[in-house]
């Protein structure tokens, strides 16, 4: 167990614990769909050859979708490592969509996608989709993860001894009007608590490259791979849509 505790007192006290059990029973909350029987599917899609490597066929990819730069707006690079470890589990075969097209890849593809100073943005893997703060030029990496089937490589979101939390709070409501709440990995219990507004005590969350803490606005759950010692302002659109905006604390 690694906890990670904050002293300030008036904030809310969140405790981040890599257990393998833990982590585990949330895999099917962000693992692919099992594949349909064989003898129902396509004939299997082909990945592009790699340099020295023979087409192979490419069966149930993993689908990744991407934020798209604007023409003359900031951008960082986006990179999945299928497996740091021979032994290790593999990310396999993966669709890459990045706006209007879509690449069927093993890894090591680099791809362009959107950044910006402070915005957040949306990366999709699976059936987890992840607010990120992606600055321009950034190298974004993804890799497997034994319980969490994925994680984040880069931006190192790893816990770092010393480092303040990342305060969350909630942006002044707009014209949704269903609660918004967050429920930590590992919760023993079924309370999903509210969001913090922004007069009330921001909510403290300690960085983790998986297994991340997932805020609800009722029409979409989304979770948040914070970075270190940050400040996070969220907001929710008419539609129920979380977006929002990162500084350093």
């Amino acid at each position: 167990m690694n906890p990670f505790t904050f002293s300030a007192p008036a904030a809310v006290k969140i405790m981040n614990t890599f257990m393998f059990s833990s982590c585990c029973a949330l895999l099917a909350s962000c693992s692919r769909p099992a594949p349909s029987p064989a003898a129902s599917e396509p004939a299997p899609l082909m990945t592009a050859p790699q340099a020295g490597h023979s087409l192979s066929p490419c069966e149930d990819p993993l689908e990744i979708v991407l934020p798209a730069g604007l023409p003359g707006a900031p951008t960082a690079t986006f990179e999945v490592e299928p497996s740091p470890h021979p032994a290790g589990p593999a990310l396999g075969c993966h669709r890459v969509t990045v706006g209007q097209e879509s690449t069927l890849s093993r890894g090591h593809e680099v791809f362009t996608i959107a950044a910006h100073p402070t915005q957040l943005q949306r990366v999709r893997v699976g059936l987890t989709t992840a607010l990120v703060h992606i600055v321009p030029g950034q190298q974004v990496v993804i890799g497997p993860h034994a319980c969490f089937v994925w994680q984040f490589i880069e931006p190192p979101l790893q816990p770092q001894d010393g480092a303040a939390a990342t305060l969350v709070s909630l942006s002044p409501p707009s014209a949704w009007t269903r609660p918004v709440t967050y429920t930590e990995v590992g919760s023993a219990t079924r309370d999903e608590p509210s969001l913090p507004g922004p007069l009330d005590d921001p909510l403290e969350l300690g960085p983790a490259p998986c297994g991340f803490t997932r805020v609800s606005t009722g029409a979409e759950r989304v979770a948040l791979a914070v970075g270190h010692e940050q400040i996070w302002t969220l907001r929710v659109d008419a539609s129920g849509k979380l977006s929002g905006s990162a500084r350093a604390r």
